[in-house]
């Protein structure tokens, strides 16, 4: 069921992005980089290679993390020849030592984020924990920003 509700969005996603010709300044994105709890260094220019990036917002103690992590997995697992990098990012500030924790004691796989002044989270929309961005790379453009579970 999980997997269902993210077909159509990726699927919608690898469509448009055959589809876009261009894209209003609204909708793209600037260059940043970010270190994630590991401390690996991470641009997301550097990721031109990849047809989408992923970003899931992430706060400690996020209910919506916690239930909805399974379905991160599934999503990674249908997709995972699709040419798609996977992230979370830390929107609210915390600690890399305790953003760490948080990941390891609920099993995120996905590398997540530190962004520290909360600058990324606001150049690309986010304003609460458990929602959704997809960004061409190549473009740099936002191609979704909403739930996990909109059905787009």
């Amino acid at each position: 069921m999980a997997t269902k509700l993210w077909k159509p969005v990726l699927a919608g996603v690898l469509t448009a992005l055959s589809l876009i010709s261009g894209a209003n300044a609204a909708d793209r994105v600037g260059n940043f980089a970010l270190l994630d709890t590991k401390g690996d260094f991470y641009q997301l220019n550097k990721l031109g290679y990849q047809k989408a990036v992923v970003i899931v917002s992430q706060a400690n103690g996020c209910v919506a993390n916690y239930n909805d992590n399974f379905k991160y997995k599934l999503i990674e697992q249908d997709y995972k020849d699709a040419g798609i990098s996977y992230f979370m990012l830390n929107v609210a500030g915390e600690s890399r030592d305790t953003v760490q924790q948080e990941a390891q004691t609920f099993d995120y796989e996905w590398p997540v984020l530190i962004d520290s002044s909360q600058l990324v989270a606001e150049s690309l929309g986010i304003t609460k924990a458990g929602e959704v961005v997809v960004i061409d790379p190549q473009r740099m453009q936002i191609l979704y920003r909403g739930p996990v579970q909109s059905g787009v």
